[in-house]
């Protein structure tokens, strides 16, 4: 059918054909972005990619030049397959594995890293107290150690790597907000170093470690925990000793909310939800009634803490 004259067009105009397209390439690519596109690969899918062409097989052989050299990695979801390559990055000093599921046979890598110093395994619940004395073994050049909720790993092992560890400065065993003084209603003060050890002033059951610092389960996040210690100064045998604790939970800045049973020296199972007017004022105990009434109730504090140079390092 003709159109009339002055009268637009409304058929769509017709495609180019396919021959007259250019056609995209990798070769077209700049390298910026060929390493953008291998930043998530594995090694395995860089070999693969290496045997395709020439283009990937430069770039693949620019991304191992950067591991070879990098001296800080920071791995969220490292692919445990990678673990022997680690030998490789002679040159690293710094190594995040948080929330890595990777246990004692992954750390054997590790342990071959001649200038590492710092190494964090927060929240690595396999790892035990072996993987962590390989770690000690191998890596002389190690200035700080972060095993905070490594649940398996025990206070022996901060003694061995105090003796075995020059360089040493900080080997981190609990949260940050965790460390220094705690003022209590009752006078005292409880210091927590950010190895576990703690010292109250007081004349007994005034100082050992933490022998448990876990999320609370119940709570569905790492901000509530469940603190349990173990003393070095109690005359006997104390059947509690090593279960006696609380949760703990940061509050405001400065202050650090602590739930404590009145019926059990064992932490409560559970952190509730406490409204503004059931809250403690800083420095002081909370009691309620319908607390008390049931299973002898808890005890709510929310204690200031002041953090100094004696109450964030071990010594």
């Amino acid at each position: 059918a003709e159109l009339d004259a002055g009268q637009p067009n409304s058929t769509p105009p017709a495609r180019r054909p396919a021959e007259l397209v250019p056609a995209m390439e990798l070769l077209d690519l700049s390298p910026d972005l060929l390493a953008l596109l291998l930043a998530h690969c594995t090694h395995s899918d860089w070999a693969h990619c290496a045997c395709s062409c020439a283009a990937l097989r430069s770039a693949v052989g620019d991304q191992r030049e950067r591991c070879l050299s990098a001296t800080e990695l920071s791995l969220g979801k490292l692919p445990l397959l990678l673990c022997p390559s680690l030998r490789q990055l002679s040159s690293l000093r710094e190594l995040r594995l948080r929330r890595v599921p990777i246990g004692d046979a992954h750390l054997s890598a590790v342990a071959g890293l001649p200038q590492l110093s710092l190494l964090d395994l927060t929240g690595a619940a396999r790892v035990t107290n072996n993987g962590v004395r390989l770690v000690v073994a191998g890596c002389p050049a190690i200035e700080e150690l972060h095993l905070t909720f490594c649940e398996c790993v025990g206070y022996v092992v901060v003694l061995e790597a105090m003796r075995r560890c020059p360089r040493l400065r900080l080997l981190r065993r609990q949260p940050e907000w965790m460390d220094g003084t705690f003022l209590t209603p009752w006078g005292e003060e409880h210091t927590y170093y950010a190895d576990g050890a703690f010292q109250f002033s007081r004349a007994s059951e005034s100082r050992g470690w933490v022998c448990q610092c876990r999320p609370l389960p119940s709570a569905g996040s790492s901000d509530v925990v469940e603190d349990r210690l173990l003393y070095t100064d109690i005359d006997g045998t104390w059947s509690h000793n090593g279960r006696v604790g609380v949760l703990m939970r940061p509050h405001s800045e400065g202050t650090v909310l602590v739930l404590q049973s009145l019926s059990t020296p064992e932490p409560p199972l559970d952190f509730p939800e406490l409204a503004a007017e059931l809250l403690p004022a800083v420095g002081q105990t909370r009691r309620d009634a319908a607390e008390m009434s049931q299973d002898g109730g808890e005890m709510s504090e929310l204690l200031p803490v002041a953090t100094g140079g004696e109450g964030v390092s071990f010594s």
